[in-house]
């Protein structure tokens, strides 16, 4: 939005994906933008986890201070009431190196359900693919690990409800 009558003032713009539901209703009212707002299946996710995993106490998150991080984080957290049997909690992978995350993960008991949410900067600025990171959760871990939002198949993740995003670009190009 910040940049679109500088770069494209006379092209219209879809975006997707944009979870910031203030966000979406202010970039809507400029008729050359228009869009998805992406529902958050998160509480869709810790209910298939605690269904499946009915031992456990605590529910913990794996994020980051990215943008998209930092409004997973406050989701997750936001779920809270609705969990009240769970104590909640989180590793913040920008506030560790890597080694400090992998002991983080390997503290990690059966009596938790774990969900990552998003995370590949750690506390030096060090970024990491995807692919990467999943690999060391799943190595690190002897829990299910559950994710919300990814849009590809991880082998060894379980997930609950996420948008069909190719029919979101087909329904936006319309």
């Amino acid at each position: 939005r910040q940049y679109k009558e500088a770069l494209f003032p006379d092209i219209p713009s879809i975006f997707f994906s944009v979870r910031n539901q203030k966000l979406v209703k202010n970039v809507s009212k400029n008729s050359m933008m228009t869009g998805y707002y992406m529902l958050s299946y998160m509480e869709d996710t810790l209910d298939l986890a605690t269904a499946l995993q009915t031992k456990a106490k605590s529910i913990l998150a794996i994020y980051d201070n990215s943008y998209v991080g930092v409004e997973e984080r406050e989701e997750f957290f936001a779920l809270q009431d609705k969990f009240p049997d769970y104590r909640f909690g989180g590793i913040n992978f920008s506030q560790l190196n890597r080694e400090e995350f992998i002991q983080s993960l390997e503290k990690i008991g059966e009596d938790s359900i774990l969900l990552y949410l998003y995370a590949d900067e750690d506390t030096a600025g060090n970024r990491y693919p995807r692919n990467h990171i999943t690999k060391v959760i799943l190595s690190k871990v002897d829990t299910p690990v559950y994710g919300h939002a990814i849009g590809e198949e991880i082998p060894g993740f379980l997930g609950g409800r996420i948008p069909d995003y190719r029919l979101m670009a087909e329904d936006g190009t319309k």
